[in-house]
């Protein structure tokens, strides 16, 4: 079993701020697969929460629930200022938490 250390999960941190931001283009492409991107994203955040679920926790969790609440108001057009406040919103909780492991 791989022990999972703060320096991997700031590396994954990364990679979610990616994914999270990655939400806007396809927004704006009106790409049919967003909602499923999102479900998607959505698994592995809760996913990632069951392996390694203690700094940032709360944090963690108001990330998910607000992708979920996402795939809510995606497939309708005119959003864009709430998508990307949210999307926007979830990267700075994910930069936070990433905050939180480097002991700020």
């Amino acid at each position: 079993m791989t022990v999972i250390d703060d320096k991997m999960v700031k590396r994954y941190l990364q990679v979610t701020v990616d994914k999270i931001f990655k939400i806007l283009p396809l927004y704006e492409e009106d790409n049919k697969t967003l909602k499923d991107y999102i479900n998607s994203l959505t698994i592995e955040l809760k996913g990632f929460v069951s392996v390694y679920g203690s700094v940032g926790i709360e944090e963690y969790m108001s990330v998910i629930s607000t992708l979920q609440g996402l795939q809510n108001i995606v497939d309708t057009r005119g959003n864009q200022p709430v998508v990307k406040r949210e999307v926007f919103k979830s990267i700075e909780t994910i930069n936070k938490i990433h905050n939180m492991l480097e002991g700020g």
